[in-house]
């Protein structure tokens, strides 16, 4: 448990602290010591872009910056693993595109994501592998390019033929 982070679809963080005393309290999760975990929580608050908020309690950010101090408190224990539920979901372009990149530098260091989405664009961008489910089932499991050669269309396209899904006329 010590090497994973978890960045759930919904928020659950606590609105009775400042953004900075979520990710201090968070860390005593994994025995990071105060003098430890506030370091670490502002440089994390730095990495997404929330330093300038830290004092800030957690009612007065956007839904957006709290999906980033989500991001924040599931890296706050150094993860090898890190686990997303619905990352982007309700962010607006600009605040999707900085997870995205978040994500796509966590991912160059090295650190390992499972991602759930229902935004094939943003597993065709983020993901080296997708799993494509229907039912609860895993239905296809490949590269978003494998599976888009294999099955015809970008990823959402293959998705929707997999899943005998169509759009409506």
């Amino acid at each position: 448990k010590m090497r994973i982070g978890v960045m759930p679809q919904d928020e659950n963080l606590d609105l009775e602290l400042s953004v900075l005393e979520n990710l201090v309290v968070y860390g005593r999760y994994f025995d990071m010591a105060k003098k430890k975990a506030l370091p670490a929580a502002m440089e994390l608050l730095r990495y997404v872009g929330l330093e300038a908020k830290a004092r800030v309690n957690i009612r007065q950010l956007s839904g957006g910056m709290k999906r980033s101090l989500l991001l924040a408190r599931a890296l706050i224990n150094d993860p090898a693993l890190l686990i997303l539920d619905e990352p982007t979901t309700g962010l607006d372009p600009h605040t999707r595109r900085s997870v995205w990149a978040s994500l796509g530098d966590l991912k160059a260091r090295n650190r390992t994501l499972v991602l759930t989405t229902h935004y094939m664009e943003e597993a065709e961008c983020l993901c080296d592998r997708v799993a494509i489910m229907n039912a609860g089932k895993i239905i296809a499991l490949d590269s978003p390019g494998r599976l888009s050669e294999l099955h015809g269309g970008n990823l959402e396209e293959v998705y929707l033929k997999l899943t005998g899904r169509h759009l409506a006329d």
